[in-house]
């Protein structure tokens, strides 16, 4: 199984051969998650993605949720764009705190016998 990593970029696409921009939020070498906004796309649909000048992924639309679906790319994306793409923390003074597997910070745990307010 691919590794999947949490990303957050806009990227051009092509959907029933329209260009138009999408949100990708999760990726990994054989897919993506993404966030078409108002285009009309269904599950067994095409679409091209233009991840860099030089990296266009073609794929199909595997499920959909309103606006939120599946992509399962026809040839792989390379693993170097797929780190490359991925999430960070802003900055080295950030390495303490904690973020979920879609990048949301975690809560602080509080230490045992704390009080609670």
């Amino acid at each position: 199984m691919a590794r999947r990593v949490v990303v957050d970029v806009e990227i051009d696409a092509v959907i029933k051969e329209r260009l138009c921009r999408v949100s990708v939020t999760d990726l990994s070498t054989s897919g993506c998650m993404v966030d078409v906004g108002e285009n009309e796309i269904i599950p067994g649909d095409r679409i091209l993605l233009h991840f860099t000048p030089w990296a266009d992924v073609s794929g199909r639309m595997v499920w959909m949720r309103r606006q939120i679906g599946g992509v399962a790319f026809l040839e792989p994306l390379h693993e170097a764009i797929v780190r490359k793409m991925g999430f960070r923390p802003e900055s080295d003074g950030d390495a303490h705190l904690l973020y979920d597997r879609f990048g949301r910070l975690l809560p602080r745990q509080r230490a045992t016998g704390a009080p609670r307010f």
